[in-house]
């Protein structure tokens, strides 16, 4: 969770640099807007209405 920020309208995912590709391209970043996030998510999940 720790690579994980959510907002009222989306949740953006931040992956380290080396995790997809080399350092010297820095972070990647990838956004979900909150009702893809609602389809997603487990019954119940704690996520801003």
């Amino acid at each position: 969770m720790n690579s994980w920020n959510f907002w009222k309208d989306k949740a953006t995912v931040t992956f380290d640099a080396y995790a997809i590709g080399s350092y010297a391209e820095g972070q990647y970043e990838c956004d979900f807007t909150m009702d893809e996030m609602k389809k997603l998510a487990r019954p119940g999940a704690p996520l801003p209405e």
